[in-house]
């Protein structure tokens, strides 16, 4: 698990030198993915829930403690991406909040989906997830390329409204997901056995 630091770094660091800030969403999007593919992973692995054993844990607050983390990498991912926005492409303050929110609800989008599939399913089988998002996105990075002038006209007629609009929708959409998510979650965790 201490090989994600250093290729977060590494990857952060190539960003920064090629002067291409839109990496860092997607770092942060990844991030909360394979943190709780490692948790999951090595929790299934010793047939224990180590959270379990730090002390007397209901049920409903292992769920919320792995979405507190879940908004925590989120924050954290706001936080960054608006100094990386701000300091290094040098945005107006409107769009370094769009931008920053793009990285938040990128890193909190994936998760809740995922959490959900390894309270059902199991990390073997919620590891599926990741590797269709993994190749979801190297599939559009192709598509991507081939209509980066249509790409860019749709952006362009989105930038026309108010990025504190956009910002405001990104994150009540979020919210609402989130929620859902953690309803979803609970139900599948109280009708486990441990």
């Amino acid at each position: 698990m201490v090989w994600i630091p250093v290729g977060l770094v590494a990857l952060g660091a190539l960003a920064v030198y090629m002067n291409e800030i839109i990496i860092f969403p997607l770092l942060f999007s990844v991030v909360g993915m394979l943190y709780f593919t490692a948790v999951f992973a090595r929790d299934a692995e010793s047939g224990v829930n180590r959270t379990i054993l730090a002390g007397p844990v209901s049920r409903n607050a292992l769920v919320y403690l792995n979405y507190l983390v879940t908004i925590v990498i989120g924050v954290v991912a706001f936080l960054v991406d608006a100094l990386v926005g701000k300091f290094m492409g040098a945005m107006m303050w409107e769009d370094v909040l769009a931008f920053a929110l793009l990285s938040f609800a990128g890193a909190v989008l994936l998760v809740i989906i995922q959490l959900p599939l390894f309270y059902r399913f199991g990390p073997e089988k919620a590891k599926l997830f990741l590797v269709a998002v993994f190749v979801l996105i190297f599939a559009s990075s192709s598509f991507i390329g081939d209509y980066k002038e249509q790409i860019a006209q749709w952006f362009a007629d989105i930038h026309a409204f108010s990025s504190v609009a956009i910002s405001g929708i990104v994150l009540g959409v979020v919210l609402v997901f989130t929620g859902v998510s953690l309803v979803v979650s609970r139900k599948i965790v109280a009708s486990r056995e441990f």
